[in-house]
C-alpha cells in the first residue's frame, strides 16, 4: 500500500521547485487517535508529505528515470499544528542536484502562515533504465499532477 500524502501538483520548475496542496480532512487515517477531541495533522506526516513532492521534483528533474530513497531531513522548525479543514500549500526548492542524489529545502504554509520548514532534504538515486519502472514513475506524477506537466506523447 502507498500513501500519497499531498492532492496535487500545481505547479512544477525543473531543476528549480515544485509546489503542491494538501486539503487535511478528517477522511485521513491520521485523525482517528491522533487528538480525537481536537484532531491535528501528525507534524511527522507533514514533513513526509515535503519529502514526497520533493521526491517528485527528483523524478521529474531526471525524466522519471531514477529510483531513489530519502537519506536525511535535517532542520525541521514546526511553528504550528494544522487541523482538519486546513489547506497545506507545499513547496520544495532544490539546492543542489548531485550525480547519485539531490539536496533540497521545503516549507508548508497555511494561508501566508508558516506551518513546518525543512532546512535540508537529502535524497539518494540511481539511474535506472527499466522501462517498467520509468513508466510507474511518470504514471505516478501524471496521477498527481493531472498531466499538466507532461507533453501528449508521454515524454518529459
Amino acid at each position: 500500500m502507498r500513501f500519497l500524502l499531498f492532492d496535487r501538483i500545481v505547479e512544477a520548475e525543473r531543476g528549480k521547485r515544485m509546489r503542491a496542496t494538501k486539503l487535511v480532512t478528517l477522511a485521513d487515517g491520521c485523525f482517528v487517535d491522533h487528538y480525537p477531541r481536537r484532531a491535528v495533522m501528525p507534524a511527522a506526516l507533514i514533513i513526509e508529505s515535503l519529502a514526497q513532492v520533493g521526491g517528485m521534483l527528483n523524478l521529474y528533474n531526471h525524466n522519471f528515470a531514477v529510483e531513489m530513497v530519502l537519506m536525511l531531513v535535517d532542520g525541521v522548525r514546526v511553528v504550528r499544528q494544522v487541523g482538519q479543514g486546513e489547506s497545506l500549500a507545499l513547496e520544495v526548492q532544490m539546492l543542489y542536484d548531485h550525480p547519485y542524489g539531490a539536496t533540497m529545502r521545503a516549507e508548508a504554509r497555511v494561508g501566508d502562515g508558516l506551518v513546518v520548514t525543512v532546512a535540508r532534504m537529502v535524497y539518494a538515486h540511481a539511474n535506472t533504465a527499466d522501462p517498467s519502472a520509468i513508466r510507474t514513475n511518470r504514471d505516478r506524477f501524471a496521477y498527481q499532477s493531472g498531466g499538466w506537466a507532461l507533453p501528449e506523447d508521454g515524454t518529459a
